[in-house]
This record gives structure tokens, C-alpha cells and sequence, in this order.
């Protein structure tokens, strides 16, 4: 009895095994879901950037500086990209809380289209910056109901890429005339800060010259000690004014080096004190050029901050959008049912499956 039941019990796996594969794929479902802790977690840490793009910078010494036209109009224009990344992120939690509420995927979908409509006034474009991407009234109007006719979350999403590529596009855009903006204005304050300090500067230059030019006198005058007439002949040429103090024609002895280096030391001497006086100024000048630098490559960094914000929101959104792949299923009812369905069919041919 059992060599006759095990055979027929393995021909009816292999049977079944057969039907399934014949039934196509529809007995074995590979599924996509939503996977949204990854958006989350960037949608957490984008809010936690925000705050650096919002951070008022420090003035001190450019604080004359602070309603500078220049000043003015990069502010005017870095506000559209603090308020696309503001408006993103909005978004980006309305999507978490939308993908956590009990309600229906069609009530989820109705009201992500509801927040886009809103939204899209703000911040997510009226304008925009190439044909490709560009969202004008018409357009957002169509992709709205676009959306509105998705069964799901997910394929709303998914749905919404050409907003997510027009915003990015229009982040980069932004970002660009940020960038631009911030090197015009720090080119014009920086102008003025060098006007300012010109007469300064000009004074410190040369003084910094003869102070060194009187260095160099030092070092000769010292070898006058051994007898370098040489040394002596050199002085003559660069400081002119020593000439008295060493006569051609003789070689100059203690008396002769003991009065050169004297009168070199009293020259460095007021050279220095020169200096000391006008420290103060070039300390001060110092102090804008390095502030303005700070100020300057802090907004260009929170201008790259923002566009790899939006970056990764855009690829997010779109990996969001995709979904996980589920592990595929086996639907064991409808392999009964497709191997039932097969086996009256091959029957009423007069063949029996097992």
C-alpha cells in the first residue's frame, strides 16, 4: 500500500508544481510597500539644517555694513531658497503624518493633494527655470489630477515627481543666484573696507619697507667691526645719510661703527613706534577682512547646504515613491484553484493529470 501511495503523492507535487508554473505569475505576487523611515529620518535631520540656513550671522566690525544695498538685496534673494527648503520640509512631514493616519489610502491620497495645492503658492514654484520642468498654473492643475486619480499613497507619490523635479530645479537655480549674489556683495563691501583703510595701509607699507631696509643696514654695520670695507661701501650706497659717518678713502674703525649702528637703531627705533601707532588701525582692518571672509563663506556654505538638502529630499522622495520590495508570496489558493480550473479542463480532453 505505501509503495503505491508515495509515488502518487510525489506525482501530485510534481503535478502541482507543473500547474503552478503554468498558471503564470499571477499565483506568485511580488508586492511593493512604503518604506518610511529612511524619508523620515532625513525629513528630521533637513529640520535640524534648517536651523543653521535661519541662524542669523554675527557682525562686529562690518556692523556699519549691516544695511549695506548689497547686503540688503542677497538677503531679499536667499529668501526664496529659505522658504523652498522651509516649505519642503513641510511637506516632507505632512507626508509622514499622512502615511501614519488611519484613513483610507484614497482619504491619504485627497489630502496630499489638498496640501500640494496650498503649498505650491508658497513654495513649490511659480516660477521656474527651464521648459523641462517648468510648472506653470495649467501644468501644476494637471499633475494635481493626476494624483487625485491614484489608489494609493505610494502611486501618488510617485505621481508627484515632476513637482519633486521642478522644485529641485528651481532649488539649484536659487542656490546659483545666492551664490552669485553673496560674491557681488562681499566684492563691494570688501572694496569699501580697503577705501577705508587705504591711507592706513599705504603708511604701514612703507614703514614695513624701511624697517626692513634698515635691517639689512644693521647686518652691514655690524660687520664693520672686522674692517669690511666692503660692508662700509654698501652702506654708503643704501643709506646715503651715512656717508659722513664713514669717508671714503679710510677704513672705518670703532668710533666709526659704534656711531653707524647707533644711528641705525635710533632710525628702527621710530620706525617701530610709527608702526606701534597705526596698529591699532591695521588690527582693525584685519579684523573686517577675516569677518568679512567668516561671513562670506558661512552663507555659501548654508547656500550648498541648502541644495544638498533639497538633493536628498528629491531622492528620497522618489526611493519613497518606488517603495520596498515585499518578499513574493505564494497564493496557495489560487494555485488550488488555477490546478482544479486546468485539471477539468485536461479531463474533458480525456487526459487525467494524476
Amino acid at each position: 500500500m505505501k509503495t503505491t501511495l508515495v509515488p502518487r503523492a510525489l506525482l501530485a507535487t510534481t503535478a502541482l508544481a507543473l500547474v503552478c508554473a503554468s498558471a503564470g505569475c499571477s499565483s506568485v505576487r511580488t508586492t511593493r510597500r512604503l518604506d518610511m523611515q529612511p524619508f523620515a529620518e532625513n525629513t528630521v535631520t533637513a529640520i535640524g539644517e534648517m536651523r543653521k540656513l535661519e541662524t542669523p550671522p554675527i557682525w562686529i566690525r562690518l556692523r556699519p555694513f549691516f544695511s549695506h544695498p548689497s547686503i540688503v538685496e542677497t538677503r531679499a534673494i536667499t529668501k526664496p531658497l529659505v522658504e523652498l527648503v522651509r516649505g519642503v520640509n513641510a511637506y516632507s512631514l505632512q507626508v509622514v503624518a499622512l502615511n501614519e493616519s488611519r484613513i483610507s489610502e484614497k482619504s491619504k491620497v485627497r489630502e496630499l493633494v489638498r496640501y500640494l495645492r496650498g503649498a505650491s503658492q508658497l513654495a513649490l514654484l511659480e516660477e521656474a527655470d527651464s521648459a523641462e520642468v517648468r510648472l506653470t498654473p495649467e501644468r501644476r492643475e494637471q499633475i494635481f489630477k493626476d494624483i487625485e486619480k491614484r489608489e494609493t499613497l505610494m502611486d501618488a507619490l510617485q505621481a508627484a515627481d515632476p513637482i519633486v523635479n521642478a522644485v529641485l530645479a528651481r532649488g539649484f537655480e536659487l542656490s546659483d543666484a545666492v551664490d552669485a549674489s553673496i560674491m557681488k556683495s562681499s566684492a563691494a563691501i570688501e572694496a569699501e573696507v580697503q577705501a577705508n583703510f587705504h591711507d592706513m595701509l599705504e603708511d604701514r607699507a612703507d614703514l614695513v619697507k624701511l624697517q626692513e631696509q634698515t635691517a639689512r643696514a644693521l647686518v652691514l654695520a655690524q660687520r664693520l667691526a672686522f674692517g669690511d670695507e666692503e660692508a662700509a661701501a654698501q652702506l654708503r650706497k643704501t643709506v646715503p645719510m651715512l656717508s659722513e659717518l664713514l669717508p671714503e678713502g679710510r677704513k672705518p674703525g670703532r668710533k666709526e661703527h659704534q656711531a653707524v649702528v647707533e644711528d641705525l637703531a635710533g632710525q628702527a627705533a621710530k620706525i617701530k613706534t610709527a608702526l606701534d601707532q597705526i596698529d591699532p588701525q591695521y588690527q582693525a582692518y584685519r579684523e573686517s577682512i577675516l569677518e568679512l571672509d567668516t561671513l562670506r563663506a558661512g552663507k555659501v556654505d548654508n547656500a550648498k547646504l541648502a541644495r544638498s538638502v533639497l538633493m536628498v529630499w528629491a531622492r528620497s522622495h522618489k526611493s519613497l515613491a518606488r517603495g520596498v520590495e515585499v518578499p513574493p508570496m505564494f497564493d496557495l489558493a489560487g494555485i488550488i484553484s488555477t490546478s482544479a480550473k486546468t485539471a477539468t479542463h485536461t479531463v474533458t480532453k480525456g487526459i487525467v493529470p494524476f
